[in-house]
């Protein structure tokens, strides 16, 4: 299903299995929001009637999927499931989900898989869950924009905050802000209500270069780098623009997690002579992904890959058994690590 197909759904009426995924995070969470906004209509009953389902508690899905709306919402009921590795799930399981979800009618089973959870495959050579998934759920694949589009979106962007854009100027903010469409709306937010306080409603590159800031697009390795060499400026940078892409903290912290612990463990098995095919084999991973971590963990010490590990678990021990907030958690995280800058060198 193309996102054009989805947004008929969401005009004519939802109900079925909808499964997101795909490398574009904002689109798919701008639809996320239209499809709560379109199903849980009345706030009182969206209380009841709006369910959320991770991994660790998969096997509610069955219970919930039985439900009916309560007190006969007329906006049907909404179960959202994430966090789910299909990509790690086996075939048997995969046949029971594609089962379930052929019996979804009236209410709508809404699954936000990340990239790293969910592939299509290729045409020649679907995945699994693909082809099982295929026929009784709706799969929409939220690709990177082109640039063409994300010119055509930044205009409209700035048409929605009365303010006119013309091509050339949206590629000039894009080339200068770079591609990531959480940093380009907050950048289009900033720019235009610089223009209209100064009275103006056509934006300009001098407005551009005056209040946007030039981009730059980091991930959970780029993060879990910054954490381990105790870089806490630059790991603080990259948090506040996770942030403000608005990434799920404990999605940040099983990331960052995982890639520390992969780091670590490259580390161990190439101080005692592993190569990079053996290591490979050992970890279940591709030689690419391997040879990244073999070169970023030979440039920290052992010490610190294990003081990162050590702070990670701690860290998610403190979110599961206090009520300290998840992204309060990973700052105190990112400062510990920068405070034991003595375990990188």
């Amino acid at each position: 299903m193309t996102v054009k197909e989805l947004d008929d759904k969401i005009k004519k009426g939802l109900g079925g299995v909808y499964l997101f995924y795909g490398e574009e995070e904002y689109l798919k969470r701008r639809y996320l929001e239209k499809v709560r906004e379109t199903l849980l209509t009345d706030d009182t009953d969206a209380v009841f009637n709006h369910v959320k389902i991770t991994d660790g508690e998969i096997e509610r899905l069955g219970d919930e999927l039985v439900g009916m709306p309560i007190f006969g919402s007329s906006g049907g009921r909404l179960i959202e499931l994430w966090d789910v590795d299909f990509t790690a799930m086996s075939d048997s399981r995969l046949d029971e989900l594609a089962d379930a979800f052929s019996e979804v009618s009236d209410d709508t089973l809404l699954i936000y898989a990340k990239p790293e959870e969910f592939s299509e495959g290729t045409k020649k050579a679907p995945s699994a869950a693909y082809k099982k998934f295929s026929a009784s759920a709706n799969l929409v694949n939220f690709e990177k924009q082109t640039p063409q589009k994300l010119i055509g979106w930044a205009s409209r962007h700035f048409a929605s905050h009365g303010c006119a854009a013309d091509p050339l100027i949206c590629k000039k903010l894009i080339d200068y802000c770079k591609n990531d469409m959480f940093i380009l709306a907050s950048e289009i937010d900033k720019v235009s209500a610089f223009a209209r306080q100064n009275g103006k409603n056509v934006i300009s590159e001098d407005m551009i270069h005056a209040v946007c800031s030039p981009g730059t697009v980091f991930g959970a390795f780029d993060f879990a780098n910054a954490l381990i060499d105790g870089n806490t400026p630059m790991a603080l940078s990259i948090f506040a623009e996770m942030k403000l892409r608005k990434e799920r903290p404990e999605n940040i912290l099983s990331s960052v997690s995982r890639i520390c612990s992969e780091l670590l463990t490259v580390r161990i098995l190439s101080d005692s002579g592993y190569s990079k095919q053996d290591i490979a084999k050992k970890m279940k991973m591709h030689e690419y992904p391997v040879s990244l971590r073999m070169t970023a963990a030979s440039r920290k010490s052992l010490s610190a890959l294990e003081k990162a590990v050590e702070l990670c678990c701690d860290t998610d021990l403190k979110i599961k058994s206090t009520r300290l907030d998840e992204y309060t958690a990973l700052e105190i995280l990112i400062l510990s690590l920068g405070k034991n800058r003595s375990a990188t060198v």
